[in-house]
């Protein structure tokens, strides 16, 4: 039995993150996390994980809370959040062109009050990967 997890990769930090010790910490625990999730079967596992493409403000909801880890454009840039509809999407790491409010020229995390809506306002289309460690 395989898991889902398989083929997921955390996708490499720029230089200038390198440098940064709480950042560091934050990559090598993921690795470790993913590293677990990929020995894990399916069943019954309380993370979510999905890939979709969007087009320019093309959005995506869900209703799952937890730590949202999501990676777009290939991994080009990426977003570690704190998710809680109807109360907040807190930004914990992210690549720097990502925010919480519906902005132009950027990769949108919004707490839609219902969920957590994710919008493609960068400028052309990307792909996502979302993964999600929720307990609902």
């Amino acid at each position: 039995m395989g898991s889902r997890f398989d083929g997921l990769i955390l996708p490499p930090l720029s230089l200038e993150k390198e440098s940064d010790p709480a950042t560091l910490t934050i990559h090598k625990f993921l690795q470790d996390l993913l590293r677990v999730l990929k020995t894990i079967p399916d069943a019954g596992f309380p993370v979510y994980y999905n890939k979709f493409g969007l087009a320019d403000d093309g959005t995506w909801d869900n209703l799952r809370r937890g730590i949202y880890i999501i990676s777009a454009d290939d991994g080009a840039s990426y977003v570690i959040a704190n998710c809680k509809y109807d109360s907040a999407v807190t930004l914990l790491d992210d690549s720097g062109n990502w925010v919480t409010t519906d902005t132009d020229a950027k990769y949108c995390l919004i707490d839609n009050t219902t969920g957590i809506r994710l919008k493609n306002r960068i400028g052309s289309a990307k792909e996502f990967a979302v993964m999600i460690i929720t307990g609902d």
